[in-house]
C-alpha cells in the first residue's frame, strides 16, 4: 500500500515490519536528489513502530530498479541516508538492476551498501520487484 507519492519520482510504503520500502523511479540526479535525500533522511530517522522505539533489526529498503539514471549527487544522497539510518540503529538495503550495477561497481559501492539485484536463478533473468 502506497503511503505517499510525490511528483511521480518516488513513493514509499511499509512492508512487513520491521522494514520500510522507498521506491524511486526515473532519474536520480542533481534535479531530484536533494528532495529525495530529504525524504529518505526523514524516513531513516523517524519512528516506524507503534511504540516509537528502534529494535536494531529494522531495515530501510531503497528500490532503484525503476531508476533510469543515477549520478554522484544521487549516490551522495544514498550515502547520507545510510549514515542516518545507521545512526538510528537501522540497516539499509539497496535494490538495483543490472544497468546500475556497473556504476555501483566502478564507484566501489559494493563495499559500502548491501546491494541486491533481483533475478530468477533458473532463467537468469531479472525479476520485477513490483515496488
Amino acid at each position: 500500500m502506497d503511503i505517499k507519492s510525490m511528483d511521480s519520482t518516488h513513493s514509499f510504503r511499509t512492508e512487513s515490519a520491521p522494514s520500510f520500502r522507498f521506491n524511486i523511479q526515473g532519474i536520480f540526479d542533481n534535479a531530484t536528489a536533494t528532495a529525495l535525500a530529504n525524504e529518505l533522511s526523514q524516513i531513516a530517522a523517524r519512528s516506524w513502530g507503534d511504540r516509537g522505539e528502534t529494535t536494531g533489526q529494522e531495515t530501510l529498503v531503497v528500490d532503484l530498479t525503476k531508476v533510469d539514471f543515477i549520478n554522484s549527487t544521487g549516490i551522495g544522497a544514498l550515502l547520507r541516508c545510510k549514515q542516518i539510518a545507521e545512526a538510528n540503529g537501522r540497516g539499509m538495503l539497496v535494490i538495483i538492476h543490472r544497468g546500475l550495477a556497473d556504476i555501483f561497481e566502478i564507484a566501489k559501492l559494493y563495499a559500502v551498501f548491501d546491494l541486491v539485484i533481483p533475478y530468477d536463478p533458473i532463467s537468469g533473468h531479472e525479476i520485477e520487484t513490483n515496488g
